[in-house]
């Protein structure tokens, strides 16, 4: 693979810019974005970190092991 990787502290401020961020440990399987519209069918009412894998979504709290990796990179849309 030869997509620049990139820290969680970089990921996090292309997350809030709009872009889909994973990780090489991911393998393809799923990415993450901000929802910063929840809908009426929604809980939750403020922003929140999304993952899709295949057509599920789902919020998502991230490891510890993820805050600190350094394996993180832009999903072309």
């Amino acid at each position: 693979m030869n997509t620049e990787t990139i820290s969680f502290e970089t990921a996090f401020t292309l997350l809030k810019k709009g872009k889909k961020l994973t990780r090489q440990q991911f393998r393809d399987t799923c990415f993450i974005f901000v929802q910063y519209y929840p809908d009426a069918h929604s809980s939750n009412t403020e922003p929140y970190l999304c993952m899709q894998k295949g057509d599920k979504r789902f919020p998502v709290d991230l490891s510890c092991e993820s805050i600190f990796a350094e394996d993180w990179y832009v999903l072309n849309d």
